[in-house]
């Protein structure tokens, strides 16, 4: 199986380099200092088997390579749209194509059903470009809970959980899900099929979409913001107006809000955000697939989500 990691910044050449190592056959496009590193001495790993280099081709967005079996794109969702040219040369004609994002991504209701099936949200995939182009039945959705941090170009340091959940939009588990799952389970993680990887998206939104933002605004941890009292009532505040708006949407958390509260300070400790890291570097931050498609489908849905649309006001101006 040939993989191409497109947008491999820091969970993309974590994730490259550990199928890499697996044995598995992968080629990573990168931009930029990140991209020479890469290509000029592989992936330096740091994570819990140890500090190690890993050779893996990284190719600049430009070059030509052999079409893969499985695209996977660990690109930031705002970057997605630009990008089309490059995943369409990247994979073979039914290869799948793994949307390896946080927040809502733009495939959320293809294979959806009911009255909201095909809608497009503005905040996420601007007049449907993407849901035009790419097919859904090649679709294969990855919510990643694998905290990682870029060090510096072509270095990176893993710290955490390696848990990859992956499912198809229309629910099915099929010979190729499967395949890529215990792709994913021979380089390290653990790779849950799901038959409804919507509800997956949402237990991580609970912590993504106030922490992200909020974390960012205020320059703190995500274990740092939940450990503060004000941190701590704003975050559940939102996370409450998270569980409304997947309620109207048919989801089922299954997870308390004061429960998830608990879990972060011991899930992600002292790591930082990715919003945050993006801040600290002057990097364009990823606000719109996590919380701003949050609030467009609560006005969508008639639903409250006041605290969570302050926040994303202000973490506009970041």
């Amino acid at each position: 199986m040939r993989f191409a990691i497109l947008g491999a910044g820091g969970i993309g050449a974590y994730l490259g380099a550990r199928l890499a190592a697996a044995g598995e056959d992968v080629v990573l496009v990168a931009r930029g200092d990140h991209q020479r590193a890469m290509a000029a001495r592989g992936v330096q790993v740091h994570d819990a088997d140890g500090t190690r280099t890993i050779k893996v081709p990284a190719l600049a967005p430009n070059e030509q390579f052999a079409p893969a079996d499985v695209v996977v794109i660990t690109a930031k969702a705002h970057d997605i749209a630009a990008m089309l040219p490059q995943i369409r040369a990247a994979g073979k004609p039914n290869a799948l194509i793994v949307a390896a994002q946080n927040g809502i991504p733009w495939w959320y209701f293809q294979h959806h059903g009911g009255e909201l099936e095909g809608t497009v949200l503005e905040s996420v995939d601007p007049g449907g470009v993407i849901a035009k182009e790419i097919d859904p039945d090649r679709v294969v959705g990855c919510v990643i809970y694998c905290p990682i941090t870029l060090m510096g170009p072509g270095i990176v340091e893993h710290e955490g959980p390696k848990r990859l959940e992956i499912g198809r939009p229309d629910g099915k588990i099929t010979p190729e899900l499967n395949a890529l799952a215990e792709a994913f389970e021979r380089a390290g993680f653990s790779a849950p099929r799901s038959e409804n990887v919507r509800k997956e998206i949402w237990i991580k939104l609970l912590g993504n979409a106030p922490l992200n933002p909020i974390g960012a605004l205020v320059r703190k941890t995500s274990g740092d913001v939940v450990e503060h009292p004000a941190g701590h009532k704003i975050v559940g505040e939102i996370m409450y107006e998270c569980v409304d708006v997947a309620k109207v949407l048919g989801i089922d958390v299954s997870v308390s809000v004061e429960a998830r509260l608990a879990q972060i300070p011991k899930q992600v400790g002292r790591h930082k955000s990715s919003m945050l890291q993006d801040v600290e570097k002057g990097r364009r931050v990823e606000i719109d697939g996590l919380v701003g498609a949050v609030v467009e489908l609560g006005d969508r849905l008639g639903v409250d989500v006041k605290a969570l649309r302050y926040v994303y006001m202000l973490a506009q101006m970041l």
